[in-house]
Parts: C-alpha cells; structure tokens; sequence
C-alpha cells in the first residue's frame, strides 16, 4: 500500500480536467478507488507547456482592467463576443467581474491552480495600478478606487 497521504478533495476541484487526467495515469490505489480509467478521455483544452504561477493570463487581464477602471470607473456595462467560439457572448456589469472571470476560466480549463490566479490577479491589479498612475489624467480627473 503507497504510504503517501492521498490529495486534497480540493486539489481536484482546483486544477479541474489536469488532475482528472493526472488521476487516471496515477499508480495509487486512492485515485484508482475513486476513478475508473477511461482510455479514451479527452480534455476539451490541450493543457498548454506553461508554467502555473504566476497566471499570465490573469496578470494581463487584470492588469488591463485595472489601468480601464482607474480611469473610467469600474461600473461600465459591456458585452463581450469570442472570436475563436463565434456566437455565444457574455454580458457584464463591471470591468472587475470580467477580469475576474478571465483569471478564473485557467482553473475551470484546468491549466492553473487557484493559488496561481488569485496571485495573478494581485499582481496585474498592482501593475494596472502603476500604468493608470504614470498615465496623464482623462479630462483633468482621475476616477479611483
């Protein structure tokens, strides 16, 4: 019997469809117990070779918000159109909710970890911050959070 502790529930949730691959090529009796190999399981998102933190794609997507939100306010209503998935679109109500569910669409499409988002997110915020900042102000005002 593996003497390893078996994995957080959470750590599943977390990682999504990677940790579900990750559990069918796993040689502990816990993660054969609790899954039944499917050979052929395909994730909908080929993970891509990056590293998982810090997320980039949450430091780019916020930091973007953050330097329009400093400067227009967050409550700005917008819908939002895929170019690669034609037809379905999002609607949103602030800047913050889309930036957020930008950070959080890399664990639902298992390439990071929370950990690495919410890092990311804290990260491109202070970056947008800093843009926003050295930027000359709209009209002779700054709208802050």
């Amino acid at each position: 019997m593996d003497s390893t502790p078996p994995p957080s529930r959470s750590m599943f949730l977390d990682r999504g469809a990677v940790s579900i691959n990750s559990l069918r090529h796993s040689p502990s009796p816990f993660n054969r117990a609790l899954t039944e190999a499917d050979s052929t399981w395909q994730s909908f998102l080929t993970t891509p070779p990056v590293p998982d933190y810090p997320s980039t794609h949450t430091v780019l997507g916020w930091a973007a918000a953050e330097v329009l939100i400093e400067l227009l306010g967050d409550n700005v209503r917008f819908t939002a159109t895929s170019l690669t998935l034609p037809g379905p679109s999002r609607q949103f109500n602030a800047l913050s909710a889309a930036a957020e569910e930008n950070g959080m669409s890399r664990v639902y499409a298992g390439i990071h970890f929370r950990h690495a988002v919410k890092d990311g997110r804290r990260q491109g915020r202070s970056v947008g911050h800093a843009v926003a900042q050295a930027l000359a102000p709209v009209g002779g005002t700054r709208t802050s959070m």
